[in-house]
């Protein structure tokens, strides 16, 4: 009997499988290299500053992740809320507990560090730490959390466990994340030097990162697969990135 995926269309082979979710790596890596570094060098050059200079590239990135995804799934003949893109209340319900849930932590962490003496609060302006953690919260949405959960626990999540069972897609998935990081690196520095813009070493992982302390840091914080083939939507993980990001 031929299996279906979560889209209601033919399962295909292991290796089909596999390639469309190293597909849905390799579109994100591209999105974030080519993105960053387009995106910066076009603020740069008509002077951009501050906020509006980083929220340019953020709103390409996404553009480059989303766009190709949606018109893949659309191709296939399959349903995007497979990549917990349907369902706008539901959607809101979701993003809202990551949000709720990264902000009480915050509050549990920093209120026991104040009150064991740990931490010292000055008197900040509501107004700048509102418009700072609001800034940071959006341009954290559009470089990472759309991207991420669109290609990888949206794309490439739900096409492995077409083939394979919850733990194989699990580290699957999970493989395929800890690829991005360097293969974008490779983007942007082919990006940069099309463009013509300040260069970037080529790494296993993003300039002025440490490899060691990224890698082993990047599968418990980003790389949290769904539960079943047809998954939850990516709320929760799209409500967390804001909150750490911020």
């Amino acid at each position: 009997m031929t299996r279906q995926h979560p889209g209601g269309q033919p399962a295909t082979s292991r290796l089909s499988a596999l390639v469309r979710a190293l597909v849905g790596g390799l579109v994100m890596a591209c999105a974030l290299g080519i993105g960053t570094a387009a995106g910066s060098a076009a603020a740069e050059r008509v002077g951009l500053t501050g906020a509006t200079a980083r929220l340019v590239p953020a709103v390409l990135v996404s553009a480059l992740a989303v766009v190709p995804i949606t018109l893949a799934v659309r191709r296939r003949g399959a349903s995007l809320k497979a990549l917990g893109l349907g369902g706008a209340g539901a959607g809101l319900r979701a993003f809202l507990t990551g949000v709720g849930v990264t902000a009480a932590s915050a509050v549990l962490v920093l209120g026991a560090g104040t009150a064991g003496g740990l931490l010292r609060w000055s008197h900040p302006d509501p107004v700048l730490l509102a418009g700072f953690l609001v800034t940071n919260a959006v341009i954290a949405l559009l470089l990472e959390a759309l991207p991420e959960e669109t290609t990888l626990r949206g794309y490439a999540w739900t096409a492995l466990p077409e083939r394979f069972c919850g733990t194989a897609s699990a580290l699957g998935t999970t493989a395929v994340f800890l690829l991005v990081p360097g293969a974008s690196t490779v983007a942007y520095a082919a990006t940069a030097r099309l463009i013509r813009a300040e260069p970037a070493p080529i790494g296993i992982v993003p300039p002025g990162q440490d490899a060691a302390s990224y890698l082993i840091l990047l599968p418990p914080l980003r790389a949290h697969p769904r539960r079943g083939p047809d998954g939850g939507r990516p709320g929760p993980p799209l409500g967390r990135h804001p909150g750490v990001s911020s």
